[in-house]
C-alpha cells in the first residue's frame, strides 16, 4: 500500500523556478541557432582576429611563429621568425595555409639543416628567404606566397 507525500510548498516553488529556468535557456539556445543559420555574416577569414593591418583585402600570416633551427654543425642555431602578406578573403587559401603550419616549419627545419654554418653565413638574407619560399610555394595548391619576412634572422654559433 503507497502512501501519498505530499511536497513542501516551498520544493514545489523551487522546482518550478528551476523548470522555467530550464525552459528559458532552452528558448535562448534555440533562438540564437535559428538566429545564427538565417543571419547574413560577412565572409571572415579565421585569421581576422590576428590581422594588424586596416587593409581588408590584405592580412600578415604570422602563425609560423618563432623557430629555432639547428644548422649542420651541431651546436649552431637559426632563430628565425617568418611572416609573410596574403588575402583573409580567400578563404580556401587562408584555410591551405592553417594546415600547412606544420609544413612550413619542417620544411624551414629542413632547410637549415642542408648547410653548414660556413655555408650559410655566405647566403644573404634574401637567398634565404628566396629558397624558403620556393620551397613553401611547392606544397601549396590553393595559391601562391609573394614574399617572404623576417622578423627576427640570427645565427648563433
Amino acid at each position: 500500500m503507497k502512501i501519498p507525500v505530499e511536497a513542501s510548498p516551498f520544493l514545489t516553488i523551487v522546482y518550478r523556478f528551476l523548470l522555467a529556468l530550464i525552459v528559458c535557456l532552452a528558448l535562448v539556445l534555440i533562438g540564437g541557432t535559428l538566429y545564427s543559420l538565417f543571419s547574413r555574416h560577412e565572409n571572415v577569414s579565421p585569421f581576422s582576429e590576428f590581422d594588424l593591418t586596416s587593409s581588408p583585402t590584405e592580412g600578415t600570416f604570422t602563425s609560423i611563429g618563432q623557430l629555432r633551427l639547428p644548422v649542420a654543425e651541431t651546436g649552431s642555431i637559426v632563430i628565425l621568425n617568418i611572416s609573410f602578406p596574403y588575402n583573409p578573403n580567400d578563404r580556401p587559401f587562408s584555410e591551405e595555409l592553417a594546415g600547412k603550419v606544420m609544413n612550413f616549419r619542417t620544411i624551414a627545419a629542413e632547410y637549415f639543416l642542408s648547410f653548414s654554418i660556413t655555408g650559410l653565413s655566405e647566403k644573404s638574407e634574401e637567398e634565404v628567404k628566396a629558397g624558403l619560399l620556393e620551397r613553401f610555394n611547392e606544397v601549396l595548391r590553393l595559391g601562391k606566397i609573394e614574399t617572404l619576412y623576417f622578423s627576427d634572422y640570427m645565427i648563433i654559433e
